[in-house]
């Protein structure tokens, strides 16, 4: 009987193990892909595709535009700023990589969002670092999903804004101001905000 109920034991124990060993295991996988993703965009001078939202700042909906290259827009915001912009990079003609750039008028904060596709579209890994003088904070999330969208990991962190060492979150001050817990992200490149400019190539 204890011979038997030790044999259980051991077989919920390995049961358990599991999951948790196959969740480890496509972490280091998605970790070993986006190393190489980044190799890729490294390599490269422009992004494949650079678009920003050339909509006013408080507009109601957002107008996607494609440009030539990071210098073509940097030109045109001479005249008109755009706040939120998304430098793309292609692997055998799919969107790979996709790194946006927010921030505001006042330049009370930017936030800076990096999404590492898979082939078929979905997200592997996404990273996002918001700085902001609203109490001086970095908030940096980290968040891993599998081909289907579930999350695998997610973590967050709090640093203070000038010396980037842990800083404990002031909880009524993020729950007051939406800038703070800004977390926008896309889980597959179809959900991409611009997703008929996907296809653009100039």
């Amino acid at each position: 009987m204890k011979l038997l109920a030790l044999i259980s034991l051991l077989l919920l124990s390995v049961v358990c193990v599991l999951p948790q060993s196959k969740s480890t295991t496509t972490i280091r996988q998605i970790d070993r892909y986006v190393i190489s993703i980044d190799k890729m965009t490294n390599r490269k001078e422009e992004p494949d595709l650079v678009v920003a939202d050339v909509s006013d700042y408080d507009g109601q909906k957002a107008k996607w535009q494609v440009f030539k290259s990071s210098k073509d827009l940097e030109t045109f915001r001479e005249n008109t700023e755009t706040y939120s912009i998304a430098n793309n990079w292609r692997s055998n003609g799919r969107i790979v990589a996709t790194v946006f750039t927010f921030f505001s008028p006042s330049g009370d904060w930017a936030q800076y969002v990096r999404h590492y596709f898979r082939a078929d579209g979905s997200a592997a890994k996404i990273t996002s670092e918001l700085r902001t003088f609203y109490g001086d904070y970095i908030v940096i999330r980290e968040m891993y999903f599998d081909q289907r969208g579930r999350s695998l990991r997610r973590s967050i962190k709090y640093l203070d804004l000038t010396t980037r060492k842990p800083k404990k979150p002031d909880q009524d001050l993020f729950a007051d101001n939406p800038v703070l817990s800004r977390n926008e992200f896309y889980k597959k490149v179809s959900a991409l905000p611009f997703p008929s400019l996907t296809r653009a190539k100039i």
